[in-house]
């Protein structure tokens, strides 16, 4: 599948760099409705994956994505239920029209051939959830100018990041929009004189130095699976090489603990990593493993990252264009998880209900807290994780490592050419 690495980070590689700038407009698009509607269908298996994955590929039309590129854009990343684009060159108010461009695309789309507007307006849906239970999809975006930076992370395992001010003022921005509406951030110059993007598809080659096997290999399709996802504050952006060296360790020690790297992304915090235990593979102890990372990164960077953990059923799978996407979670433990790295100033670890009940620790290492949570009425049960928590569990909690995933690729593909 071509299309996984955005342009600059690819054309970036193949020229030997790891790191570049640009002057430009980011637009920060979000869709909020997709939770309610994973957890619905995930009740149905295999047959709510594929309605999911119709309705996914409605809303992430090849109109938005023309539209995009028409207008000198490309689409850096996806978060969940959102996704960035950034256009060089282009001013702050030329965005803003491109934005609303995009929204009314993004809506149109997701009500073409009775895709998502059927299932939450009570038409009729093979999915059989036609009942007009679910609001329908809401479309908004946040928009800022100014200097774009990008870097890639990792040298045996690689990722990207994209940074600066434009970026993180479009992530903020996106918090304040009504629905319908590009709520505005910063508005710095934009002094590159270049208007447009070209458009550089990633090769496979390039795409085999970012992804495993069975990322390069995936259908444009998705399926339910249980994943502990885990949620890491990355500070602040004051310090790129410091940001994007801790990004690059942290990388390293989610594959050798078994986890699948889903990249850094903003919110109105600041930047922030997502690691994956459970998917694309899965081992009988992923909940122990994502505890071994957590702890392994408050090991390494001493008590000042912010992480959360959630447990639960979460689709997985391909999210975004045809020629444009990536393999990422969609579910309400995502959420959960994302909020509670942010539920409190205080640095450390804390997990929710779901995962304390299928890691249980050192119950003297687990602190029991009740605190709100956006989007959740009352309060929701929190634990947060102390040292005490991962000793006296006969060494469950001793550093794991994945068994070389890349040496095992190696084998199979010597095996093959011998076989």
């Amino acid at each position: 599948m071509a299309g996984l690495v955005p342009g600059p980070v690819s054309r970036g590689f193949r020229r030997g760099l790891d790191t570049g700038s640009l002057s430009g407009s980011v637009l920060v698009f979000d869709i909020s409705g997709f939770t309610p509607l994973t957890e619905e269908l995930s009740r149905m298996g295999h047959h709510g994956a594929e309605e999911l994955a119709e309705i996914l590929q409605r809303v992430f039309s090849p109109g938005v994505l023309r539209l995009i590129r028409s207008a000198g854009g490309f689409v850096s990343g996806f978060s969940g239920d959102s996704f960035t684009v950034i256009f060089p060159g282009t001013e702050f108010l030329e965005s803003l029209k491109t934005a609303d461009k995009i929204l009314n695309k993004l809506r149109a789309s997701s009500a073409d051939n009775g895709g998502a507007s059927s299932i939450y307006h009570g038409g009729a849906s093979s999915a059989g959830t036609g009942s007009g239970r679910f609001p329908p999809l809401e479309f908004k975006a946040g928009a800022a100018s100014g200097d774009i930076r990008w870097h890639i992370l990792g040298r045996d395992s690689r990722g990207w990041l994209f940074s600066g001010p434009a970026v993180s003022s479009a992530s903020a921005a996106v918090n304040g929009a009504s629905s319908m509406e590009v709520c505005r951030g910063l508005a710095d110059p934009v002094t590159c004189s270049d208007t447009r993007a070209p458009v550089i598809r990633s090769s496979r080659k390039t795409e085999a130095a970012f992804f495993p096997p069975v990322i390069l290999s995936a259908a444009r399709s998705g399926e339910f699976r249980r994943v502990f996802s885990v949620f890491v504050s990355l500070g602040t952006e004051e310090d790129e090489k410091r940001l994007r060296d801790r990004a690059a360790l942290m990388m390293d020690h989610c594959f050798e603990a078994g986890g699948y790297w889903n990249g850094v992304h903003h919110d109105a915090a600041g930047p922030y990593a997502l690691a994956l235990f459970g998917a694309p593979w899965s081992y009988e102890n992923d909940g122990t493993r994502s505890l071994v990372f957590s702890r392994r990164l408050m090991e390494e960077f001493g008590e000042e990252l912010h992480i959360g953990l959630d447990a639960g059923t979460v689709y997985a799978g391909m999210v975004g264009f045809n020629r444009r996407a990536t393999y990422t979670v969609l579910g309400n433990s995502v959420n959960t998880a994302s909020r509670i790295m942010r539920c409190s100033s205080r640095p450390g670890i804390r997990i929710s209900g779901a995962v304390h009940e299928r890691v249980s620790g050192n119950t003297f290492g687990a602190e029991l807290l009740e605190i709100p949570l956006k989007g959740r009425s009352g309060l929701t049960e929190v634990y947060s994780i102390q040292p005490e928590y991962f000793s006296e569990t006969g060494g469950r909690f001793q550093q794991i490592y994945v068994g070389r995933l890349r040496e095992k690729e190696r084998f199979r593909r010597t095996s093959m050419k011998v076989l």
